[in-house]
């Protein structure tokens, strides 16, 4: 074989990592924003403030603006220009925007984004083993917590799963206020659930953590074992799944087994290899 033949052929290159667009259609996908146009020598020349907080110290202000979420970040950039130029330097900020914008974008469109701090991102960003084994690396930032975790205790920790707010109440007895009021509640980007081609919907659904929400239930109920106690019968998930034939989101799993695997959530991170003592389970939004 002349050694100017190719062994791998472009065709040959991109098969392995060929991937269907159905499967790509509603995933988030980065796209660099748009230039941005310089201003005017008028409006360079014309005088802009902060208002009250030019009184503060550079130093105590990035402090202040650290412990602010991103999206109250870009609305304070447009206030003024020099707001824009404070909240572009901001080291935190800054380094979000320049090595992990796709993460920024996620948490936008989910509308997670105003439940983390700039500075809790970067923490999280910059870490790298997992939160719930602290041994893996952690190569999934987990949107509600913007905690680092590994692909193993995604679908082994059911503390990290995702479920409905619907489900959410009816499992832990919870009010829907309470769920919406201290958790964070991600919203989808498109049908979401691996078995969308059986259940299609446009829709799109608002999802809470299993583990923040048996938080919140321990919290209302008194003890965990009040809350396990209040665990909804098979009986009662028949009725209320007949009550709801148009749950497609959820289909057929919205049954006592999966409600049980919810209470069986923990309420700390485990800190352990959990392939070794934690069989798989189903879960219906682990896609």
């Amino acid at each position: 074989m002349a050694a100017t033949d190719r062994i791998f052929t472009d065709e040959l290159i991109e098969r392995p990592i060929h991937k269907d667009e159905y499967l790509l259609e509603d995933m988030i996908k980065y796209q660099p924003p748009p230039p941005t146009k310089p201003p005017s020598n008028a409006s360079l020349s014309s005088p802009s403030s902060l208002g009250c907080l030019d009184c503060l110290p550079l130093e105590d202000f990035h402090m202040v603006m650290n412990q602010m979420d991103g999206q109250s970040l870009v609305r304070l950039s447009r206030t003024s220009r020099r707001a824009k130029v404070v909240v572009d330097n901001l080291p935190a900020y800054r380094e979000l925007r320049e090595y992990c914008p796709t993460a920024l974008v996620a948490l936008g469109k989910t509308r997670i984004l105003l439940y983390h701090t700039v500075a809790h991102l970067q923490e999280a960003l910059r870490s790298r083993l997992c939160t719930s084994c602290s041994l893996s690396f952690g190569g999934f930032l987990f949107l509600p917590t913007a905690d680092r975790v590994c692909f193993d205790c995604l679908a082994l920790n059911r503390g990290l799963w995702m479920t409905t707010i619907h489900h959410a109440c009816v499992c832990f007895r919870v009010p829907r206020r309470a769920l919406e009021k201290h958790l964070p509640v991600l919203r989808t980007v498109g049908p979401y659930g691996g078995r969308w081609w059986l259940y299609p919907t446009s829709t799109v659904d608002y999802l809470v953590p299993v583990g923040a929400a048996k938080a919140l239930a321990v919290d209302i109920h008194g003890s965990e074992e009040a809350a396990r106690a209040l665990l909804p019968t098979e009986r009662d998930v028949w009725a209320n799944q007949c009550r709801r034939p148009l749950d497609a989101s959820y289909g057929h799993y919205a049954h006592h087994t999966v409600y049980r695997a919810y209470h069986e959530a923990p309420l700390v991170p485990p800190r352990c290899d959990l392939t070794v003592q934690q069989r798989r389970h189903d879960d219906p939004y682990n896609w």
